[in-house]
């Protein structure tokens, strides 16, 4: 594959990784009630378990990934390896618990509706897939 069309299809899982994990935080600082708890946390508090998702922590990986290989796709030092690896594995199993494990459990609509199908599903497989294609 030629570096450019490495580098296009980088920029897409970047730019769709970047654009579902500011969608998701957006919802979280609006209050969005995904687990529907009686006592919501404060602002500081939903901030804090966003970052702590496995799920969001994957993603950043990919997004971080993803942009800096659409910027330079023959990035290949050793510890750039580990990065992409640990990217690759986590949105991998994100994918794979959220598909066959967590999916039935959530009832979603609307807008958490696309942000939980962009985070779980369409960045796994896109990653995945430009991995495979792209390297």
């Amino acid at each position: 594959m030629t570096p450019e069309r490495a580098r296009r299809v980088h920029l897409v899982v970047a730019a769709i990784a970047w654009f579902a994990i500011v969608f998701q935080l957006v919802l979280v600082l609006l209050g969005s009630d995904v687990l529907l708890e009686d006592d919501p946390p404060g602002m500081g508090e939903r901030i804090y378990r966003f970052f702590a998702y496995f799920t969001i922590d994957s993603n950043l990986l990919v997004a971080i990934s993803s942009t800096v290989l659409a910027r330079d796709p023959a990035a290949d030092q050793q510890w750039w390896r580990v990065v992409r690896l640990a990217g690759l594995v986590g949105i991998t199993v994100t994918g794979l618990v959220h598909f066959f494990l967590l999916r039935p459990l959530l009832d979603l609509d609307g807008a958490d509706w696309v942000a939980d199908k962009l985070l779980h599903m369409l960045v796994p497989a896109l990653a995945v897939a430009a991995w495979a294609w792209a390297g």
